[in-house]
């Protein structure tokens, strides 16, 4: 059995009873038996979508949506994340951060966001306060 050190720890090794050379060609030919992963599959669609690339065709306008609605999650998601002080160690650059970062998004809501997603810490589940909670308009509409 051959033993592989990773460099992580003297007690982390890695053990195989398959050479590695037969590994990598294991794992090579089952990656190229099936994308795995769905964004292979959202790279080769947008790859043939945009064969043709007329920005007012249902094509474009569909990846773009597509693509631009997760990118605008994604910040989103990283605003969350910088309002908890999680980046750097002090508030201000967490402050500068969150403005840059919303800026693609165009409307300037990470300063007005933090006092909220605080708000909804403190009261998780209050009706009334927890600004997660639909409102008796937003439910029934």
């Amino acid at each position: 059995m051959n033993t592989f050190d990773l460099g992580l720890s003297s007690q982390l090794k890695l053990r195989s009873a398959i050479p590695l050379p037969l590994r990598r060609r294991r794992v090579v030919k089952e990656a190229r038996a099936k994308p795995s992963k769905p964004s292979t599959a959202l790279q080769f669609s947008a790859a043939y979508l945009f064969c043709h690339p007329s920005p007012l065709s249902w094509q474009f306008v569909l990846v773009a949506y597509a693509i631009g609605g997760t990118a605008n999650q994604n910040l989103f998601l990283a605003i969350q994340e910088i309002t908890h002080n999680l980046t750097f160690p002090g508030i201000v650059p967490n402050k500068l951060l969150a403005v840059f970062v919303n800026l693609p998004i165009g409307v300037p809501y990470s300063a007005a966001f933090k006092k909220y997603h605080i708000e909804h810490h403190k009261h998780m589940g209050a009706d009334g306060i927890d600004t997660d909670i639909l409102t008796r308009f937003e439910y029934c509409a």
